[in-house]
């Protein structure tokens, strides 16, 4: 999940969620650029009953050069 795109992806992995059940165990967060963007992400998926099982893993934003 690109962490700055829009509701498609939270809607893409409610429908993974749905047609895979427990065989979806996580997802990579990619291009968190903060600690505040970790939590917002984390509190968004929190919020969402279908995923909060999910195994969330954070891949940090690289430093433009």
């Amino acid at each position: 999940v690109h962490g700055w795109s829009d509701s498609r992806s939270v809607d893409a992995l409610l429908e993974a969620r749905q047609q895979l059940g427990d065989l979806l165990a996580g997802v990579v967060l990619n291009r968190v650029g903060s600690e505040r963007h970790r939590a917002l992400l984390a509190e968004a998926l929190a919020s969402t009953d279908k995923l909060t099982q999910l195994n969330a893993e954070v891949a940090p934003q690289a430093d433009k050069e």
